[in-house]
């Protein structure tokens, strides 16, 4: 999951620079396909993973909370889990509106969302070293 949320990084790091309709294009299929990879393995074909799009990704997200301890458990998991999701999800628009109203554009919102999809895979590797 991580060099994949990598590269999704990458791209959101790019978008603002592209200026061309089929530049928006590329930036789309990569993006849909690295979304769409992270969560879907186990279709080998790529064009399978384009028509997933990123809704497999959004479901497979409570997945490995499930295997983290006893059944009747999962929903305080769960409910911790989204709790947190739901704080970026409130933080991160008016944040990027704050962003574009200062800057004008929308470049240095595409580094505040790049510089934070880049630093989830540092952290996660980092933690996942430590175990």
């Amino acid at each position: 999951m991580a060099p994949a949320t990598l590269i999704a990084g990458v791209v959101t790091y790019i978008w603002p620079f592209v200026t061309t309709k089929g530049g928006y294009i590329v930036i789309g299929l990569v993006y849909g396909y690295v979304k769409s990879s992270l969560g879907c393995r186990s279709y080998p074909n790529p064009a399978i993973h384009l028509r997933v799009a990123s809704g497999v990704f959004v479901s497979m997200l409570a997945t490995p909370l499930m295997d983290m301890g006893e059944t009747h458990d999962v929903g305080l998991r769960l409910g911790m889990f989204f709790t947190i999701l739901a704080l970026g999800a409130l933080a991160g628009p008016p944040i990027s509106g704050a962003i574009n109203d200062t800057t004008g554009n929308f470049k240095a919102v595409g580094y505040y969302a790049g510089l934070f999809s880049t630093g989830q895979p540092a952290i996660q590797h980092k933690s996942n070293s430590q175990f």
